[in-house]
């Protein structure tokens, strides 16, 4: 799969992107809930509505405000800001990620669900899918929000090349458990695969955001900022993945070192490479 992206990366390119006012609001929206001691409903609401005033007051005549000026219009930013929260905003330690991990990972106690999640993983291996999902579903009859039959439910659909399911159910994971690492990085992957980078996007920076120390997230974000031809945004997160993959002496580091050296040839093309140079120096990434 990385192989595909590395060469989709040679022949995509897509219109450029600029941070709306409902992405600033939830930036500052973030900040202040991150600032009470205790967050309910109201103080919630609370901080996404004056957050929003704030980005539109500082937004500079960048934005068109028209869409702000009906109860309508304001309704459907706070819903935005909202959508965005849930995507750019931990509110989690990481002790309490791993306690959920923990829960929502471990043995199913329901002996049906695990016995059939078993028998579903052995179908996997030996590539028979449809029995697979046969098995799947009967330990999703006896227990829907099993989270690790979800997810495989969702590998298979995509092994047989029905990505509809698989985000179907990938998503059904992530209603159950949030903070799933192997759905939001596979979603992710997925509407990459098909050329919806705005979507994609959200996934992989919901990732980044709730595990900053996994390289997937800033990986995933720096393939289609790349793709978009936004190459600060781009650069900034290859070079994120580059020096934790470096750390941890993952073998995945080559695959950062290729996706640099297409970026770095892409912009000497169109005579950016000085543009190229100064980002790279800009995020300490050592090129050739």
């Amino acid at each position: 799969m990385r192989q595909f992206f590395i060469f989709l990366m040679i022949v995509v390119a897509a219109n450029a992107y600029s941070q709306s006012i409902e992405e600033k609001a939830a930036i500052i929206a973030c900040e202040c809930i991150k600032k009470q001691k205790q967050i309910d409903n109201t103080k919630y609401r609370e901080c996404i509505s004056s957050s929003l005033a704030e980005a539109m007051t500082k937004n500079g005549n960048t934005d068109d405000l028209s869409k702000f000026n009906t109860v309508t219009g304001i309704q459907n930013a706070i819903l935005e800001v909202q959508s965005i929260l849930s995507y750019t905003c931990n509110l989690l330690s990481e002790k309490e990620l791993e306690e959920r991990r923990k829960i929502y990972y471990s043995d199913s106690e329901n002996k049906l669900v695990q016995s059939s999640f078993i028998i579903g993983n052995d179908m996997m291996r030996d590539k028979k899918y449809y029995f697979a999902i046969e098995s799947f579903n009967i330990a999703l009859l006896a227990d829907s929000t099993f989270v690790p039959v979800l997810d495989n439910m969702a590998v298979s659909y995509k092994q047989l090349g029905d990505l509809e399911n698989a985000i179907k159910y990938y998503n059904k994971s992530l209603e159950v458990y949030p903070e799933g690492e192997i759905a939001l990085m596979n979603i992710g992957g997925i509407y990459t695969s098909v050329g919806e980078f705005e979507l994609s996007n959200k996934y992989y920076l919901r990732l980044k955001t709730i595990y900053p120390n996994d390289p997937e997230g800033y990986f995933g974000l720096a393939k289609n900022y790349l793709l978009l031809e936004e190459y600060d945004k781009g650069i900034e997160n290859i070079s994120t993945a580059y020096k934790i993959y470096k750390k941890t002496k993952s073998n995945y580091i080559q695959d950062t070192e290729k996706i640099i050296e297409i970026v770095r040839q892409a912009m000497k093309e169109k005579g950016q490479e000085d543009e190229f140079n100064k980002l790279a120096k800009k995020y300490g990434l050592k090129t050739k």
